[in-house]
């Protein structure tokens, strides 16, 4: 008996494996909404790594949020910086895991930004959180602008007119597709771990 409670004992002392530590810096695209900030979070203690938002990093910059800025001067120039940004954050000697805005892919026109593509492509190994449109929608009919940035236009419809263009831009720039609709963020930073693993 005193021998099985010491079985009992010493089985619930064994540890879990301790996290593994990327070795590329990873990337998260995808519209805004499909939970890519914490994600992120989650991703970062099953592969410890730095999280970055890009946003939040050109947001320190230029000392005002994306909302004021491109109220002040225009998307071409946020779009600008943006790329700006990102050139810096692939070049950094240091692993790190990218919350991307959902924009990303775009060039101020909105047409697909071939140089933001190519950055992410050398930079990072991307992954683009996938959401079924309709679910997307009515989670950010809900919210349907943050504090930091600027609200996007229009109803339901102009919704999924974004959402159509960008996701072959989504596609395009992605290493790996993971549908986050049926999950929680921990499970989706489970799912991109396991990726990771196998790759």
């Amino acid at each position: 008996m005193d021998n099985r409670h010491k079985k009992r004992r010493r089985k619930k002392s064994v540890k879990r494996a301790a996290p593994v530590p990327l070795k590329q810096s990873i990337a998260l695209v995808g519209f805004r909404g499909v939970g890519k900030s914490t994600i992120a979070q989650y991703l970062a203690e099953l592969r410890p790594a730095r999280v970055v938002s890009l946003d939040d990093e050109i947001q320190r910059d230029i000392g005002m949020s994306i909302e004021d800025f491109v109220k002040r001067e225009g998307w071409p120039a946020f779009r600008s910086l943006e790329l700006r940004k990102l050139q810096e954050l692939s070049s950094l000697n240091e692993v790190i895991i990218l919350d991307t805005g959902g924009g990303i892919v775009e060039d101020a026109a909105g047409n697909m930004s071939q140089e933001k593509i190519d950055v992410l492509k050398r930079g990072f190994f991307c992954i683009y959180l996938s959401m079924p449109d309709d679910l997307l929608v009515r989670r950010l009919r809900s919210a349907r602008k943050t504090a930091s940035r600027p609200a996007l236009p229009g109803g339901d419809a102009a919704l999924m007119d974004i959402l159509a263009r960008r996701k072959p831009m989504y596609l395009r720039v992605a290493d790996a597709v993971v549908d986050v609709s049926d999950v929680t963020p921990m499970e989706s930073a489970a799912r991109i771990s396991r990726i990771i693993h196998n790759r």
